[in-house]
């Protein structure tokens, strides 16, 4: 019963996307929030934090895909129930969800499944509760033994039906045993939020434990509320009302939906200005890295002075310099900003079989050794799918932002652009190609090897005294935005270097000093040219690395 191997291997379509029901199942967590999911569990809760909130409006997401897809009520049950019994606690199905879909089960079903908990020794708290709370709706069927498995890991509403059929002195039972003795604060405070909608439910026994609790409370003026209702008997909340602490973690998390809207907003605005900010000059050398390194130097002093003037008063040409690679003329802005000025080329886009000959390699070196970093190498190699299939992609020559050092709240991305003509994101492409610096295959933007801490510092501590053959720095070391629609791979992607269009958020790269101090769980992944990611992932703060578009005559 707990388990459903056929199930799990089924394959659905979710939103245009096939994929299996165990895949549907691991990727919950990821589930877009929405104001109305919220609003729909809130009520079910008398406390909980913003990410059980947020946990139980995803896992309701999740049933209402599964039930689109055509599942029937039992195969759904059987889904989550499988689901509860091969994840972890913290990533297994909501007890919400739980609840919703063991509304209508049938009386054996529920009986049985009670069963099979009892000899799983308390492995599956909420699940036990939820199955108690299905049998509660039978009028009492349970018997006694089957006590054991009643929690609080499940909404107020589900206890409620649970202990309220039971006659008092089994009742105040169970729900002495449920009221532990925590030693601290904030231990107490969660179990009289806890308790407090079926305290009226409560005999002697815990409401001697409660009083005692709100005693060990009482010198905190913080929780006087909190006292005030146990001492007033609790109860249920008002029909159609939120307990404050739900309350708080609802408009908590409504803000974030807001938030989120904003940057997915952002993506579309910024592909709008992809398109829209290209500064067209009379230079045709600079289509090719080959054709720009052929020019002379008084003729590329000359292309030089014609980008300065395209640009305007606010941009000032500097000096032509080399690091390594072909010139690079650099420019300043009345900023402060110092930019590099790239010409077009073409390049392999992607995690090569060389980049994956290098970690396959270091991984096998590292393989014994008891540390967290051996599976983080195996994790990036799960993840090649994402970085390919390798294309050969062609990109216009570019003014681009030496350091990707202007990390934003994301929500101020769309603003930050409009009002910085002619600057735009680079596509996804550009990105790369600028990140690479001409090289081909290495791993970083400053060489083939798999940084570590100490790389990372340094690249931190040398700023553009340590830059790729284009005389650009810093990339990996903040999430940079890209002007992209998220994909996780590049089926269909254009091959000219435009940014990929689609609903979902921007294509977010690097980030690993966000992460710092490494935990060894693959943060220096993030350094990596081909890692990608989505601008999902960093909620708190992403970088912008502006550009300025050319666009230039092809040589003849």
């Amino acid at each position: 019963m707990l388990e459903a191997p056929e199930l799990d291997a089924r394959e659905i379509e979710i939103r245009g996307e096939s994929v299996t029901i165990a895949e549907l199942m691991d990727r919950a967590r990821e589930r877009p929030l929405t104001e109305r999911g919220l609003r729909r569990v809130a009520s079910r809760f008398a406390s909980g934090s913003p990410a059980m909130l947020a946990s139980a409006a995803r896992w309701i997401g999740v049933v209402e895909d599964l039930a689109h897809a055509g599942l029937d009520n039992d195969e759904v049950r059987r889904a989550l129930v499988s689901a509860v019994a091969r994840m972890p606690p913290g990533w297994a199905p909501s007890p919400i969800a739980l609840l919703e879909v063991f509304e209508d089960a049938p009386l054996d079903y529920v009986e049985a499944l009670c069963d099979v908990l009892l000899g799983l020794d308390g492995k599956m708290e909420s699940l036990g509760a939820v199955a108690l709370a299905a049998l509660a709706r039978h009028q009492g069927a349970f018997d006694a033994r089957f006590d054991a498995l009643a929690s609080f890991g499940v909404p107020w509403r589900a206890l409620r039906q649970t202990v309220e059929p039971m006659p008092l002195e089994r009742r105040d039972a169970v729900l002495a045993r449920l009221f532990g003795a925590p030693s601290h604060d904030n231990g107490r405070r969660g179990q009289l939020q806890r308790v407090l909608p079926v305290l009226d439910l409560a005999g002697p026994a815990t409401r001697a434990k409660v009083e005692a609790a709100c005693e060990a409370l009482a010198h905190d003026v913080r929780w006087a509320e909190l006292l005030a209702a146990v001492r007033a008997g609790g109860g249920p909340p008002p029909v159609g009302g939120l307990t404050p602490t739900v309350q708080h973690a609802l408009d908590y998390n409504l803000k974030q939906v807001e938030a989120e809207h904003r940057v997915k907003d952002a993506g579309a605005e910024c592909r709008r200005l992809h398109g829209e900010r290209v500064l067209a000059v009379d230079a045709a050398e600079l289509s090719s890295v080959a054709t720009w390194s052929a020019a002379s130097d008084e003729r590329r002093e000359a292309i030089a002075a014609l980008v300065a003037s395209a640009l305007g008063e606010a941009f000032r040409f500097v000096r032509v310099a080399s690091f390594g690679g072909p010139p690079i003329a650099l420019f300043e802005h009345q900023s402060g900003m110092s930019l590099s000025l790239v010409p077009g080329g073409t390049y392999v886009r992607g995690f090569s079989e060389r980049e994956e000959a290098l970690v396959r390699e270091v991984a096998a070196a590292r393989e014994g050794k008891v540390d967290n970093w051996d599976e983080e190498y195996q994790h990036l190699l799960e993840q090649v799918s994402v970085m390919r299939p390798l294309a050969e992609v062609a990109v216009g020559p570019l003014l681009a932002c030496r350091a990707g050092d202007f990390v934003v709240d994301p929500t101020e991305v769309v603003r930050m652009i409009r009002g910085r003509a002619p600057f735009r994101l680079p596509s996804e492409a550009e990105w790369e190609y600028l990140s690479r610096g001409g090289k081909v295959g290495e791993l970083t933007h400053l060489g083939h090897e798999v940084p570590d801490e100490a790389w990372l510092q340094a690249v931190l501590e040398a700023g553009l005294e340590r830059t790729n053959a284009f005389g650009l720095a810093g990339f990996g070391v903040n999430p940079e935005l890209c002007s992209d629609a998220w994909h996780p791979s590049y089926e269909g992607a254009p091959s000219d270097g435009a940014p990929r269009e689609g609903e979902g958020p921007v294509v977010a790269r690097g980030g690993a000093a966000m992460v710092y101090p490494w935990q060894a769980c693959g943060e220096w992944q993030l350094l990596c040219n081909a890692v990608r990611g989505s601008a999902e992932d960093w909620d708190f703060g992403v970088a912008l690395r502006p550009v300025v578009g050319l666009r230039v005559p092809q040589l003849q």
